[in-house]
């Protein structure tokens, strides 16, 4: 169980959050650049994790092909996609890591340089279904290094 749990978190923390839609432009909504994001999830039946912050580096590419880092995963289906001014919607399917994963998600954008997430994920793990509420706030930090770029 511990195992399904790590595993769990990993995938959610692994997945870009903040760029999940295709065929939707996004230049306008938001800058470019490193970004820090703020995390907090809570797992059902466990209740909340601890606060976890980390850096993200948002490329003009990311902004004007929101869905191309899905390529790397063959089981990735982004759908449901839409963009009402500054609140984007979408739903994320993959079967990355085994086992069905179902992300609800929502990215508000407050400002060309802050933004919040909130979503509701399911991964099925050996028959064994684990949900999760997360909620992120961001804001650019300054700009990326071409190594962060990569």
């Amino acid at each position: 169980m511990r195992y399904a749990i790590v595993a769990f978190i990993t995938f959610v923390f692994a997945a870009p959050v903040a760029f999940a839609a295709n065929h939707i432009d996004l230049t306008g909504k938001m800058r470019p650049g490193l970004y820090e994001a703020t995390t907090h999830m809570t797992i059902k039946g466990m209740g909340d994790m601890p606060a976890k912050t980390s850096k993200s580096c948002v490329t003009k590419e990311d902004l004007t092909d929101f869905g191309h880092w899905s390529k790397a995963d063959p089981s990735a289906k982004i759908t449901d996609v839409s963009l009402k001014g500054n609140h984007l919607h979408f739903k994320m399917t993959s079967n990355k890591g085994g086992g069905l994963t179902t992300m609800v998600d929502d990215i508000i954008f407050k400002d060309p340089e802050h933004y919040q997430f909130r979503g509701n994920i399911s991964k099925d793990v050996n028959g064994q279904t684990y949900e999760m509420t997360m909620k992120s706030d961001a804001h650019r930090i300054g700009d990326c290094t071409d190594e962060q770029k990569k």
